[in-house]
């Protein structure tokens, strides 16, 4: 059993957001072992909420040993919280948008599920695994932030369907001694429906949100871990920005065309060479020298109307070498 007391205050401009939680709990767990082979794991916690009231949010894990190198894992369970519409959004108040709450905001609850299986495998001696899992998650009620007009910034519940499907494919291999390679893929699926113009409602992707995202990582070290080396490169794909052109009060925002961001590659590498006592490191950040252009709206007028410094989607910073001394103190 827990007891908790959190006493919030959420203050912008003239807007103030107050409450006071008082939530005693209790949680059980039931494990069942059948020699390491099948696990499953149940649980849930209820929780005594002064105000919403009964919240009881059940869970179970199950891990399955198909063979020897197979493992198949799978999980289920319901969430809940409460949001903190201005802490948790605090990088989009910079900006002339106004914060509107159309609402009294309720709190998140949401199902998940999903699984995970991991193979191990032997390729002409090399060893390595793959590992490809899918998970979703469905809200009952979650937090809007609308920010679909460039005037406000909005906030409000949930009204339609929202939803977030994650798929991702890992293969670990290690062609020869010391050396390791990765390479991911993940398909990151994120919807939520937004309220806009005259009551129109509108499934749409989640705003800097990257559908597709690919990773690769070398890593080498010679004996000893005398010297290391790790290069990584990662990919990211297009992710849906709002509309940030001018707006007239004749303008409804259901006909504000959103754009897309481009995708850009990602590149670092570190070189190391250790010692008894102290390491020395050489490496690189953003090799490829990707930035994104003008990534404050607005920024010679910060206080016009237009002005935004919450649509950063990509690095702002280039190219950046570096090198350090890291020592060790052994006792």
């Amino acid at each position: 059993m827990d007891y908790l007391l959190d006493n919030y205050n959420e203050r912008y401009k003239t807007q103030t957001l107050t409450r006071n939680e008082s939530v005693p709990g209790a949680f059980f767990e039931y494990t069942y072992n059948n020699l390491d082979k099948f696990v499953l794991v149940a649980g849930g916690r209820v929780d005594f909420h002064n105000l919403y009231g009964t919240q009881w949010t059940p869970r179970v894990h199950l891990k399955y040993n198909v063979a020897d190198q197979t493992v198949l894992r799978a999980s289920a369970g319901k969430g809940f919280r409460v949001a903190n519409p201005l802490a948790e959004y605090y990088g989009n108040l910079v900006s002339s948008r106004q914060v509107v709450f159309r609402e009294q905001i309720q709190p998140e609850k949401s199902w998940n599920y999903g699984a995970s299986l991991t193979q191990e495998f032997t390729i002409g001696g090399m060893k390595g695994n793959l590992i490809v899992d899918y998970y979703r998650t469905t809200f009952e009620n979650q937090l809007v932030a609308d920010m679909e007009d460039p005037r406000y910034l909005s906030f409000y519940n949930l009204d339609g369907s929202a939803f977030a499907n994650s798929f991702q494919a890992e293969a670990n291999l290690r062609p020869i001694k010391r050396f390791e390679l990765k390479l991911a893929y993940r398909l990151f699926d994120v919807k939520q429906t937004v309220v806009q113009g005259y009551d129109q409602r509108l499934l749409l992707p989640r705003m800097m949100v990257s559908r597709d995202r690919v990773l690769f990582n070398a890593g080498y070290a010679l004996p000893y871990d005398k010297w290391k080396f790790d290069f990584t490169a990662q990919w990211n794909g297009k992710k849906r920005l709002p509309y940030m052109g001018p707006v007239d009060h004749h303008q409804v925002p259901e006909n504000l065309p959103s754009t897309m961001a481009p995708a850009f590659y990602n590149l670092n590498a570190q070189i190391t060479r250790t010692f008894p006592k102290w390491d020395i490191y050489l490496g690189g950040e953003n090799l490829a020298n990707f930035t994104q252009k003008n990534p404050i709206i607005g920024a010679d007028q910060p206080f016009g109307q237009h002005f935004d410094a919450g649509m950063a989607w990509g690095p702002v910073l280039g190219r950046m070498i570096y090198a350090g001394l890291r020592y060790k103190i052994i006792r």
